[in-house]
């Protein structure tokens, strides 16, 4: 009676039915097992590719300053270091950018980031001027150590006429 009694339990929870129930509680386990690496995965591309999207504006935005400074002649960046302005801009938030051909243009995303430009002699020779922009921005929160920074140098040497 008993054993005939736990047959038919038995039978019952392994119908056809429960057992496609079981089938599909087990590929949505395995399914979901699968899916959550790739889901992280995703995260973590987007988060590189906002961090290398920020490394190119701030590239853009230090070679501007650089290009900007080598267009003035070797004459004029020594007036400006030897009369005491060997910080011309100091960190100034950016607004805009300008292009080669003078034309300015804003991005919302320029207001987190921040431009220092210093000039120097190269190792106090007054034939050869060091242009440095430094930009920096915060991904996050400030304390949290999340500052991220670029330093562009460029060489202007003095103009030798034999």
């Amino acid at each position: 009676m008993f054993n005939k009694l736990t047959k038919q339990i038995f039978s019952a929870i392994i119908s056809k039915r429960a057992f496609s129930y079981l089938e599909i509680l087990i590929a949505l386990a395995v399914l979901t097992m699968a899916l959550f690496p790739s889901l992280n995965m995703f995260t973590m591309f987007k988060q590189y590719t906002l961090y290398t999207e920020d490394i190119q504006i701030s590239l853009r935005l230090a070679q501007e300053k650089v290009e900007e400074y080598k267009a003035a002649s070797y004459a004029e960046l020594k007036a400006l270091i030897n009369a005491g302005k060997k910080n011309p801009e100091p960190e100034i938030q950016v607004n805009r950018q300008t292009n080669t051909g003078g034309l300015a243009y804003t991005n919302p995303q320029y207001n987190k980031f921040k431009r220092k430009i210093t000039l120097s002699f190269l190792n106090n020779d007054q034939d050869m001027i060091l242009i440095t922009v430094y930009v920096w921005w915060y991904d996050g929160v400030f304390a949290g150590g999340d500052q991220r920074f670029i330093v562009l140098k460029s060489l202007v040497c003095k103009d030798l006429v034999l």
